[in-house]
């Protein structure tokens, strides 16, 4: 930490780490700035952190100016308070920082000499992140996809009959252990498991009638629908003779889909008779009460 402090010393004062004559423009931090030691100890986590994984030559004097000269410069611009590394909660932020910048100068090396700040290295690795993490939901869709088709074709499963529509919106009945289990999936809820929990993905074609939901289903005591507009999942309930008992609606904005649910309820009372919330659903109770029904195209 000394040597780091002499470091920092020498770069605030337009030298090089080493003391030799810098290239570098000079910063507007004093020698005696409160700067200097909280720059020296960011900059030595740096460097640190650099040497460890994959051998930088940190000790090579460009390469130390250059990190200490981002940091002070970083330091100066954006304000001590943001670095005041005396509350620990800081501190510790703080060494998270010097963490991920190293880590990313250990994949970017030639940003170390380059003229990008340190706001500018933290904003490309906040891109680079961006992009890796759309990289992975596209390729975990891809593969829940693949295996959503591999699941249907084995499983038999026939397409999902649209019981009502309004041109818009459509109303299907999930008729099958697989439809149970894919609205499951793409609802995140139980719907699709053997208990309470989550749905799964990795689910066997031979195991989707042990479904908890699909032994009222098969014998006729329990239905299930899915809200769609086109590819969208708009809501899922489902209903045990004329009580309804669960509703997971997934629109952004529920109030949006309050009237095709309540016109495929009105379109689903004409089969079963008038259909009630069952009890200990207030919430249900109060959406569904708060329009009156739409007309119901047949």
């Amino acid at each position: 930490m000394i040597e780091c402090f002499f470091q920092l010393l020498h770069i605030v004062s337009g030298k090089t780490a080493d003391g030799a004559v810098s290239e570098l423009p000079k910063l507007p931090v004093h020698r005696d700035s409160a700067i200097v030691p909280i720059a020296a100890n960011m900059a030595r986590a740096i460097l640190e952190r650099m040497a460890a994984p994959e051998p930088i030559d940190i000790f090579n004097d460009q390469i130390r100016t250059a990190i200490g000269w981002k940091v002070a410069a970083h330091i100066s611009k954006v304000g001590l308070g943001t670095f005041d590394i005396r509350d620990v909660h800081t501190a510790m932020r703080v060494r998270l920082m010097a963490i991920e910048i190293a880590d990313f100068l250990i994949d970017h090396p030639k940003l170390v000499l380059a003229k990008t700040s340190l706001a500018g290295i933290q904003r490309l690795r906040s891109e680079e992140l961006k992009r890796l993490e759309s990289d992975m939901r596209k390729a975990e869709k891809a593969m829940i996809a693949q295996h959503v088709a591999r699941l249907q074709e084995e499983s038999g499963a026939p397409p999902r009959p649209v019981v009502w529509t309004d041109g818009t919106y459509r109303l299907e009945e999930l008729i099958h252990p697989f439809h149970i289990w894919e609205e499951g999936l793409r609802m995140h809820n139980c719907l699709g498991s053997f208990d309470s929990r989550e749905t799964r993905l990795d689910m066997q074609a031979r195991d989707l009638p042990k479904l908890r939901y699909w032994k009222t289903i098969a014998d006729g005591s329990r239905h299930v629908y899915s809200l769609r507009q086109g590819n969208k999942r708009l809501a899922t309930f489902t209903h045990v003779g004329v009580r309804i008992t669960e509703m997971q609606i997934s629109a952004a904005n529920p109030a949006s889909v309050r009237a095709p649910i309540l016109a495929a309820i009105a379109f689903l009372e004409g089969i079963y008779g008038p259909l009630r919330v069952a009890a200990g659903q207030p919430r249900l109770q109060r959406f569904l009460e708060a329009a009156p029904p739409a007309k119901t195209v047949h």
